[in-house]
C-alpha cells in the first residue's frame, strides 16, 4: 500500500498518546516512531508525512520522540547492570544527532598562538595563469 493511500485516522493523537504512556522503562519498550507505525499499521514515511502535514499530529509526534530521548538518556545514566549502555548512546547518536565532540587545543607548548604568518607555497606568485 503506498504511503499515500493511508488514511489519517481521526484518533490518531489519542492513539499515539496512548502508545505513548504504554511506553516506558517499567515495560522495557522504548516509545518509537517505528513501534507506533506498527501498531497504527502504517510505515514510518507516513508518520512523517502526517506530521508534517496536520500540526496537531506534528506536536504529539515531536512528544514521541522526545520521550524517547529522555528515556535513552535516563536508562543510560541511571539504567543499571542490565541495561546496554553502548546501545543507548549509539541509539542517541543514530535518532537524535548526538555525537561525540573533540576539541583541539591550539597552543604552542601551553602558551597561547597569538597570530600567525600564511606563506604561499609558490611565493605569492600564480603560477597558473596561461596568460
Amino acid at each position: 500500500m503506498a504511503k499515500s493511500e493511508y488514511k489519517y485516522p481521526a484518533n490518531i493523537i489519542e492513539l499515539t498518546e496512548a502508545y505513548i504512556e504504554r511506553c516506558g522503562n517499567e515495560q522495557m519498550e522504548l516509545p518509537t516512531v517505528e513501534g507506533l507505525a506498527l501498531e497504527l499499521g502504517v510505515n514510518d514515511d507516513t508518520l512523517n508525512a502526517w506530521s508534517k502535514k496536520h500540526n496537531d499530529f506534528q506536536k504529539v509526534f515531536t512528544k514521541l520522540k522526545l520521550s524517547q530521548k529522555v528515556q535513552l538518556i535516563n536508562g543510560g545514566m541511571y539504567g543499571g547492570k542490565e541495561v546496554n549502555q553502548a546501545m543507548f548512546i549509539f541509539l542517541l547518536k543514530v535518532n537524535h544527532n548526538m555525537i561525540e565532540k573533540t576539541a583541539t587545543d591550539i597552543t604552542s607548548k601551553g602558551k597561547q598562538v597569538v597570530g600567525f604568518n600564511f606563506v604561499s607555497p609558490n611565493g605569492g606568485n600564480n603560477t597558473n595563469d596561461q596568460t
